[in-house]
């Protein structure tokens, strides 16, 4: 039995490596499919050896180790750099002026309402700009546990503990979703900032 395609691809979205990245792995999902048609789909060997040497290439400098925590860095970056785009959002833009004033409004308010380092602060929230100036604003008084996707939200927050807190983010559906979830300490970060 012999088997043929062809591959068709508008060339100024695709590279060409891309595109025979794209082939070899259906011809090596292929082979595996026909080589052992009863192996589960999730048993499927993907990656080719060209594609091991394309990661090990990526990866074969190390970069350095550096012991600053994140929001720390960011915070350098927002006193160097204060006009810069910090966040390109569907839902707007924020300079790093913009995201450290925003971030450390929430840090505050975290404060005064009792979130310390020793408070959980789980956070779900749909993609939007102030995913970022939340997680950040977090960091800053507390370790959050970060679950940004929106998802199965309302699962992971009827988890909580009610010595947690959770946020949403502005959403056409936030305000229904934030009255079902069974704690008192759910947080939309839009109404705070």
């Amino acid at each position: 039995m012999k088997l043929s395609f062809s591959l068709k691809y508008w060339a100024p979205t695709i590279a060409d490596d891309q595109i025979q990245g794209i082939a070899s792995t259906f011809m090596l999902a292929l082979s595996e499919i026909i080589k052992s048609p009863n192996q589960k789909v999730s048993e499927l060997t993907l990656c080719s050896d060209r594609d091991l040497n394309q990661i090990l290439d990526w990866n074969k400098e190390m970069p350095l180790q550096v012991d600053v925590c994140i929001h720390d860095m960011i915070s350098q970056q927002c006193h160097e750099q204060p006009d810069a785009p910090a966040i390109c959002a569907w839902d707007g833009n924020l300079t790093y002026k913009e995201l450290d004033a925003l971030s450390s409004r929430l840090a505050v308010y975290l404060m005064s309402i009792g979130v310390g380092p020793e408070i959980f602060v789980p956070i779900c929230l749909e993609k939007s700009k102030f995913t970022t100036v939340a997680i950040l604003g977090i960091m800053k008084v507390s370790p959050p546990a970060i679950n940004p996707w929106f998802g199965s939200l309302l699962r992971k927050l009827s988890l909580l503990e009610t010595r947690s807190f959770g946020f949403s983010a502005p959403s056409h559906n936030a305000p229904s979703f934030v009255s079902r979830i069974n704690t008192a300490r759910v947080l939309q970060v839009h109404n705070l900032l």
